[in-house]
């Protein structure tokens, strides 16, 4: 980890993909890591810079770099490592909005202030990368999320 925060290189911390910042935290959340016990993964998880104003978690520092998989995941991973959940609101505000559809415009809409974009592109986990088609592996990443967040008390 560079002292700044991030592993590989800086930027969004999604890249290079399965060694990069992104991955490390989800990584040190499935292995049990904490906030409260190492001041560095208090450090890490204040860095991504993959989180957008509208709450997205995304692989390019944009709108249109998110998915549902990240978007879980990511959101579970900063939890779980201790990160404080009222900073995280916008995230889970978009990730519920982006599966039912509430308030997003479609991706053809470029003038509306929320809509979706080429990675997270229709409600129903449906994914640019999936070719519009909803995603099982995004899907199951949101609803174990939320599976969590009900049973667990957080």
């Amino acid at each position: 980890m560079d002292k700044a925060g991030y592993w590989v290189e800086s930027g969004p911390g999604y890249n290079p993909k399965y060694r990069s910042t992104v991955w490390a935290l989800i990584l040190l959340a499935q292995l049990g890591a904490s906030m409260a016990k190492d001041e560095r993964f208090a450090q890490a998880c204040t860095y991504p810079q993959a989180f957008t104003p509208g709450g997205q978690f995304t692989t390019s520092g944009s709108p249109s770099g998110t998915a549902d998989c990240l978007q879980g995941n990511l959101a579970w991973a900063l939890l779980e490592l201790g990160y404080d959940a009222t900073r995280l609101e916008q995230a889970f505000d978009w990730m519920a909005r982006s599966v039912t559809g509430k308030g997003i415009a479609p991706s053809t809409d470029r003038r509306a202030q929320v809509r979706y974009d080429a990675g997270k592109c229709g409600p129903t986990f449906a994914c640019g990368a999936n070719n519009g088609l909803p995603c099982a592996w995004g899907g199951a990443k949101v609803l174990c999320w939320r599976f969590i967040s009900l049973h667990c008390g957080r």
